[in-house]
């Protein structure tokens, strides 16, 4: 029993995190109607510019913030250069676009830094807190947690209750009536873009250390 409760909240915090990863999914595909095929590389690559960072500074929390810039900045790029110029009437020149971009991240990030296994610093212990003699979740989980539930509070409040919330949304849904009543409706598709980036690229930091 105690096994099986220490698994079950362990498997809920990646749970949590794959969540996020498919919250960045959605803030997509709701934004553009796009299904990006290339979230994961793009992941990948804030991956590794948050350990670059951290190996550089010794801190966890500057690698952090570089994976969230970094995938914020990424996300914008990729639609800025590449979605924005495709033919949207036609669904699959997205998924070839993607998964062209997926081969060309994969390849830029095996030049620089190689198929060997690189460790990635821990902001907390990942053993596990005990209530008597039962094993529950470590100070690392409960970070997952409080950082998946920052994001998703954030971004609930950001599209139900601010105005750039809601003209992301009717840039979404209503395009064409969002630029009558002048919205830029091209700066809402890059900010979703780049608003996915960002949780993308948190998302893969926080699964990192429990994939070790």
């Amino acid at each position: 029993m105690d096994r099986f409760l220490f698994l079950t909240v362990d498997g809920l915090a990646r749970g949590a995190v794959f969540a996020a990863f498919a919250l960045a999914l959605v803030l997509i595909w709701r934004g553009t109607r796009v299904i990006n095929f290339a979230q994961g590389a793009m992941a990948a690559a804030t991956t590794y510019i948050a350990y670059s960072v951290t190996s550089a500074t010794g801190s966890y929390w500057y690698g952090l913030l570089a994976a969230v810039v970094s995938g914020f900045l990424l996300g914008a790029l990729v639609e800025r250069v590449l979605i924005r110029r495709l033919d949207h009437s036609r669904p699959l020149a997205a998924v070839i676009v993607a998964l062209g971009l997926v081969m060309v991240i994969h390849a830029v990030l095996g030049m620089i830094y190689g198929n060997d296994f690189r460790p990635m610093q821990l902001p907390f212990s990942r053993d596990p807190l005990r209530v008597g003699t039962v094993p529950l979740l470590s100070p690392y989980d409960v970070f997952v947690f409080a950082a998946v539930g920052v994001v998703v509070i954030g971004l609930a409040l950001l599209f139900t209750r601010t105005d750039l919330g809601l003209k992301m949304r009717a840039s979404a849904f209503a395009p064409d009536v969002s630029r009558l009543l002048g919205v830029k409706v091209s700066a809402m598709l890059t900010l979703g873009w780049a608003l996915a980036g960002a949780v993308g690229g948190l998302a893969a930091l926080l699964v990192v250390p429990t994939e070790l």
